[in-house]
């Protein structure tokens, strides 16, 4: 469970990192960082369901959350908090991520574990040992995904397949070691 909590704030602290390099971003630039997660997160509920559900739309956290995202990130950079126009687009930001359910990922494993005790540490490290050759490939699979050219790439559509693959890997990792199989 906490991979999938350490993942998205990876992909957040290099947007951050890009914020206090340039201390401006545009909306451009907030897309691509938006786009990557939910490729990663798509790639994770893929890895989890035998088919994606409805409710993964594509037009989830799309350009227009790209602007709002930028607004806030550029007015607290330039001036701090301003208020009553930052609750406005943060109210908005939060709404839509609740209507695409990013979180309904997390929710979904926390149940499944908690329901079979299934996903337990311990279980995982000696399935590790059982499962070495496995493991092996998945982390040369993300790694040659990661060190293929340039990671992140420019592109914002293989920015987002490549963290679609990546949390594809790592929705498997996580089925193999606490032998778990996908949802229905």
């Amino acid at each position: 469970m906490k991979i999938l909590k350490i993942l998205p704030i990876l992909l957040i602290q290099l947007l951050f990192a890009q914020c206090i390099q340039s201390q401006t971003l545009n909306s451009t630039q907030i897309n691509y960082y938006i786009q990557g997660l939910k490729g990663l997160y798509v790639g994770i509920y893929s890895g989890l369901h035998e088919k994606v559900p409805a409710t993964v739309k594509q037009d989830c956290l799309d350009f227009d959350f790209a602007n709002r995202t930028t607004h806030i990130i550029n007015t607290f950079l330039k001036h701090g908090f301003a208020l009553f126009r930052l609750i406005e687009d943060g109210s908005i930001i939060v709404s839509e991520m609740t209507e695409c359910q990013f979180d309904r990922v997390g929710f979904e494993l926390y149940e499944l574990c908690d329901i079979k005790q299934q996903c337990q540490i311990k279980d995982a490290k000696n399935r590790i040992n059982k499962l070495s050759f496995q493991m092996v490939g998945h982390v040369t699979s993300i790694l040659g995904i990661i060190q293929d050219g340039v990671y992140p790439p420019n592109d914002i559509d293989e920015f987002y397949s490549k963290n679609l693959e990546i949390g594809k890997t790592l929705a498997s990792v996580f089925l193999e070691l606490f032998e778990l199989r996908k949802f229905p």
